[in-house]
């Protein structure tokens, strides 16, 4: 499974989706876009009662939690047998922690080769931190906002019912945010971070159900008199 799993996220279909996801961050991480968003937030939006908020977010992106969390669950769910009533709620929550532990597992090699190579850093050094210097500082890719998004996108695309996809992505959002609320990360390290969680999570989605659709595709729209960014999901 952790094979297929490669082979699925290692495609040309996920380089076009996060080539395109590149060419967004791009504009946003080397002007002055990231350093503004910074600044208003810091200083219109980031209170004590978000500290508080934040604090226990940070906690969903952590690695040294959610890595032996969700691969020990999923490992047991594979040698675990559950009889009676409750089979049907071990087998969602089972099937649902190996999934996350597999998104992980392929996107983590992606997210370290492009934190290292993009090369940008932390808010606190200062307005063009966030500048894509390659090789110089490994923050370009929000490790918190992929961490955390995994577990929550992965929930999201195991249901059918769009109030709980809406609750599950909203959650998914929350690690990555709490890197900006903390001034750990700027917004396009974060997006660059959630986003990667959601092609690794599409990833092992599709392996479990064939008929899981394309979900949501960036591509590029280019003609004679405009460029830019188009967007489609599909259930």
């Amino acid at each position: 499974m952790y094979g297929k799993g490669l082979l699925s996220f290692y495609s040309w279909d996920t380089a076009l989706n996060f080539g395109v996801a590149l060419a967004v961050a791009a504009p946003i991480a080397n002007t002055s876009a990231d350093w503004s968003f910074h600044t208003w937030y810091q200083n219109d939006v980031r209170s004590r009662d978000l500290d508080h908020f934040s604090s226990k977010c940070k906690i969903l992106g952590d690695g040294y939690f959610a890595f032996p969390l969700l691969i020990s669950l999923g490992l047991s769910y594979r040698y675990l047998k559950v009889d009676g009533w409750e089979q049907k709620q071990f087998d969602q929550f089972g099937g649902w922690a190996s999934r996350s532990g597999r998104a992980l597992f392929v996107g983590f090699p992606a997210l370290l080769l492009g934190q290292i190579v993009l090369g940008s850093g932390r808010p606190y050094l200062g307005s063009d931190a966030s500048y894509w210097d390659p090789f110089n500082s490994p923050h370009a890719i929000s490790g918190h906002a992929f961490i955390g998004a995994v577990p929550f996108i992965t929930a999201a695309q195991m249901t059918d019912r769009i109030w709980l996809k809406t609750l599950f992505y909203g959650g998914s959002m929350l690690g990555g945010w709490s890197r900006i609320n903390d001034d750990a990360h700027f917004i396009s390290q974060v997006l660059l971070g959630w986003y990667l969680a959601y092609l690794s999570c599409r990833s092992i989605s599709r392996i479990e159900d064939p008929h899981f659709g394309r979900g949501l595709t960036l591509f590029p729209v280019l003609d004679s008199e405009m460029s830019g960014c188009g967007v489609i999901y599909r259930y």
